[in-house]
């Protein structure tokens, strides 16, 4: 059962990477990025940016899902490292 999960997990990370690749050959992806990009310095650290980010990150998903339905952004549930995100060990924040 164990080598299953990490079959199941290894072929959605290398979905979600494919599509990322593929996305980013696309224009909507581009402008996606440029927009990032302009904004980073105004909207980090302002009281909007929590919403924003959402917004953003639905944004980035529905990008990725025009170049395969199946793919989403992996959540990261920040309450299990919200006292030490770094301490726990990378494995286990990407790979929990």
């Amino acid at each position: 059962m164990k080598l299953i999960q990490q079959n199941v997990l290894f072929l959605r990370r290398y979905r979600f990477i494919s599509t990322v690749r593929a996305a980013s050959r696309r224009k909507d992806y581009q402008n996606f990025i440029a927009i990032h990009e302009r904004l980073f310095g105004e909207i980090h650290g302002v009281n909007q940016f929590l919403p924003w980010h959402r917004w953003f990150l639905l944004e980035l998903e529905n990008i990725l899902r025009k170049v395969d339905e199946r793919v989403s952004i992996p959540y990261w549930d920040w309450s299990l490292y919200s006292g030490s995100p770094w301490g726990q060990g990378v494995s286990m924040i990407f790979y929990h």
